[in-house]
C-alpha cells in the first residue's frame, strides 16, 4: 500500500494525502469472491465453540453496497475493494493541473498622429517570437483624440483573425487609455487556441472629421499554453444488447480545461458481425460525432484508432471548446 501511495504521489506530486486516498479507495478493484463463509466447526477440544458470533449482521454478508460514502461503495468484507495501481496511477494523473500558462508582454510605442476622416489609418505592429497557444489575451491602447465616437480601434493577429475593439463608442469623450479584456470584448475569444508567434496589429482609424489625435502606446498581453496530451482510458468489458437501439453509453472525464485541437478514439469491441453496429463519440456540449456506422459486414472485431485532423474543431463537426469539467 505505501508503495502504491507513493507511485500515486509520483504521477502528480499535488495531492494531498486524503486526496491519495480517495484516489485509492475511488479506483480499488471490486472483483473480489462473495462467497459465504461458515461459523467455526466443533473440535474434539472445544465441541461447542459458542463464543463464534460471526457471521452477524452487517457482517454476514460482503457486497458491496452504497453506504453515502463519497469514494463509492463499500463493503463490509473488503471495505472499498483490492487496491490497484494501475488505475490509482491513471487516475492521479488525470486530476493532474495543466502547465501554469506562460505569459508574454510586449509594449509598442509608435507615437504617430492619427490621419482625420482617413480609413487608411495608423497601423503598428507587435512581433511575437513565442510559440505557444493563446488561452488568455488582453491589450492596453493610449491614445490621445479629442472625440473618441470618430475611432474604430482593431486588432489582427498573426492568423488573419481580426476583430474591432472599439467601433466609434463614447461620442465627445476625449481620449482613450485603457485595457480591452474578454469580459470587455467577447469577440476577442476568436483569438483562443490560436498559435501566438508571429505579428499582432492594432489599426486605429478616425472615420469623421474635424477632430484629430495621435496613437501613442499600446500593449499585449497574451497567456500561452504549450499542446497537452490528455489521455483517457476504461476497460468496461460489458456485453452490448443485442437489437437494442438504446445500445450502451460509457463516459469518461476530464477537468482540463482547454481548445481540442486533436482527438482519436481507440476502439477495441468483440462482436460476430460488426456490421450491426453503430458508434458515436458525444462532446460535453452535446455534438455527436459518428465513429462507426453500420460498415464492415460480417468481420468480428473493432479494435483500431480512429483520429481526426490536427486543426481547431469546428461547431457542426466535432468537440469544440472544452470549460471546466466535461464528460
Amino acid at each position: 500500500m505505501a508503495g502504491i501511495a507513493a507511485l500515486v504521489v509520483s504521477a502528480n506530486s499535488n495531492l494531498t494525502a486524503l486526496e491519495v486516498a480517495s484516489i485509492l479507495k475511488q479506483t480499488a478493484a471490486k472483483d473480489l469472491s462473495l462467497e459465504g463463509y461458515p461459523r467455526t466447526p466443533s473440535a474434539s477440544y472445544d465441541p461447542n465453540p459458542t463464543w463464534d458470533v460471526s457471521p452477524i449482521a452487517p457482517f454476514e454478508r460482503g457486497d458491496f453496497i452504497d453506504v453515502g460514502d463519497p469514494d463509492g461503495t463499500w463493503s463490509p468484507w473488503f471495505g472499498h475493494g483490492r487496491v490497484d495501481a494501475a488505475r490509482a496511477v491513471a487516475e492521479a494523473l488525470r486530476r493532474k493541473a495543466p502547465e501554469i500558462g506562460q505569459t508574454v508582454h510586449q509594449v509598442s510605442h509608435p507615437n504617430s498622429d492619427i490621419p482625420d476622416n482617413n480609413a487608411i489609418g495608423v497601423r503598428d505592429t507587435i512581433l511575437v517570437e513565442e510559440t505557444l497557444d493563446i488561452s488568455a489575451i488582453q491589450v492596453g491602447v493610449d491614445i490621445t483624440h479629442t472625440y473618441i465616437g470618430d475611432l474604430r480601434l482593431t486588432l489582427m493577429a498573426p492568423s488573419g483573425t481580426a476583430v474591432i475593439l472599439h467601433d466609434r463608442h463614447g461620442g465627445s469623450a476625449d481620449n482613450i487609455q485603457r485595457t480591452f479584456t474578454l469580459e470587455d470584448v467577447p469577440a476577442m475569444s476568436a483569438f483562443l487556441g490560436q498559435p501566438m508567434r508571429g505579428d499582432w496589429t492594432l489599426h486605429v482609424q478616425d472615420l469623421a472629421r474635424r477632430d484629430v489625435g495621435r496613437f501613442n502606446q499600446w500593449e499585449l498581453t497574451l497567456v500561452g499554453q504549450p499542446d497537452v496530451v490528455i489521455h483517457l482510458e476504461e476497460t468496461p468489458g460489458i456485453n452490448i444488447p443485442d437489437n437494442k437501439p438504446a445500445g450502451i453509453e460509457r463516459r469518461l472525464e476530464t477537468a482540463v480545461t482547454g481548445n481540442v485541437q486533436e482527438v482519436e478514439v481507440t476502439l477495441d469491441i468483440t462482436h460476430s458481425y460488426i456490421g450491426d453496429l453503430v458508434v458515436g463519440l458525444t462532446s460535453p456540449a452535446g455534438t455527436n460525432i459518428p465513429l462507426h456506422t453500420r460498415a464492415g459486414g460480417s468481420m468480428t472485431t473493432l479494435s483500431q484508432p480512429i483520429p481526426r485532423p490536427r486543426r481547431p474543431l469546428c461547431e457542426c463537426c466535432a468537440i469544440s471548446q472544452l470549460r471546466g469539467r466535461g464528460d
